[in-house]
């Protein structure tokens, strides 16, 4: 899924892909943490403006 959203400061371009972790353990590289959660947890999150249409989608599938 590709995203171009405008914010006051610039565009943001996003790509979001669905995969699936065969084994091992995620690491992070960018940010602070990292959590599962169920797509029924994902409005807990103070998402990103650019980042909605994409939780939608996860919440919707």
């Amino acid at each position: 899924m590709e995203i171009v959203h405008e914010y006051d400061f610039g565009i943001v371009h996003l790509s979001a892909y669905f995969c699936e972790l065969v084994n091992g353990e995620p690491v992070r590289t960018e940010h602070e943490s990292l959590k599962w959660l169920e797509k029924h947890e994902l409005d807990s999150l103070d998402w990103a403006e650019a980042n909605l249409p994409t939780v939608a989608k996860i919440q919707n599938r």
